[in-house]
């Protein structure tokens, strides 16, 4: 899995017949598989400390080969 921004997670799996599953409790951990089961991506929710991010931040990585 490769570390991608929002914008390419969502154009990378957008026109792909995806399933999601929660995999964890919060902080969440979402998987997108294709319908046959391949892995294609996954968002990784944690909680930032940092003063200028947002409490919950999600993390968006990407299979290296879709």
């Amino acid at each position: 899995m490769k570390p991608v921004t929002k914008e390419k997670f969502y154009e990378a799996i957008g026109d792909k017949d995806v399933v999601l599953s929660t995999t964890t409790g919060f902080p969440f951990t979402t998987e997108f598989k294709l319908r046959g089961g391949k892995l294609v991506g996954k968002s990784i929710d944690r909680v930032s400390m940092e003063p200028n991010e947002d409490y919950v931040v999600t993390d968006y990585f990407l299979a290296t080969e879709i």
